[in-house]
């Protein structure tokens, strides 16, 4: 597969080559009580969300993180992200203090801290799972929004705390160990992008990190 797709892509600028250009992503996904989106996307939900904050540093003190929120409305993927200091994630999630640490960013990540607070207290999300897993990423030669990521080693632990992010202890690897393979693209998937599914023969396939690692230690049917 690299073969087949080093013409016409490179590999992500941010990923050291030091370590394979592979790098470790952190999520920490927020849901009720009732993990109600773990059950949207179980049930089959169109339109739906995901809250969570993600990582791509290891160092737990002054890097950064990102406030995220993840929408699918039927096949479309619409995301915003609001970078913050991971010191900061306690002052800006709070309802009093947020305001101040908002203030000082630009209008458009303001806007994103602002509705990602109000999921919190609307919904009364909480912290509930951290994944993390290694990462390949290749960008588009000719169009930086044309991605190929490999997932690989997927492991997870449930948590409730912001500082969980950074805690590796008691994480569980999700029993399927297959390499995950995702084209991202914004229109239509380029031809050359065609030829190496085709050749590959791989099939699309909904594979949802979230509930496999919530399945992973709750044990609902999937």
């Amino acid at each position: 597969m690299r073969e087949m797709i080093r013409p016409h892509v490179d590999y992500d600028p941010h990923a050291p080559a030091q370590t394979g250009y592979r790098y470790v992503v952190r999520s920490l996904y927020f849901d009720t009580p009732d993990l109600d989106y773990y059950w949207e996307k179980i049930d089959g939900i169109k339109i739906r969300k995901k809250v969570r904050i993600r990582s791509y540093d290891p160092r737990p003190k002054d890097n950064l993180v990102f406030v995220e929120i993840k929408r699918r409305e039927n096949n479309r993927i619409l995301k915003e992200r609001c970078p913050l200091r991971f010191a900061l994630l306690p002052q800006a999630m709070d309802g009093e203090q947020g305001g101040s640490v908002a203030a000082a960013l630009p209008v458009a990540n303001r806007l994103t801290l602002s509705r990602f607070r109000y999921l919190l207290s609307m919904y009364e999300l909480k912290p509930t799972i951290l994944i993390t897993y290694d990462r390949e990423a290749f960008v588009g030669q000719d169009n930086d929004r044309l991605r190929v990521t490999l997932d690989m080693d997927v492991r997870s632990r449930m948590c409730g705390e912001l500082d969980d992010l950074f805690i590796d202890d008691g994480m569980k690897r999700m029993e399927d160990t297959r390499t995950i393979l995702e084209c991202k693209f914004d229109d239509r998937m380029p031809h050359w992008m065609v030829k190496m599914v085709r050749r590959l023969g791989v099939m699309a396939e909904s594979v949802s990190k979230y509930c496999l690692s919530i399945e992973a230690w709750r044990g609902f049917p999937g």
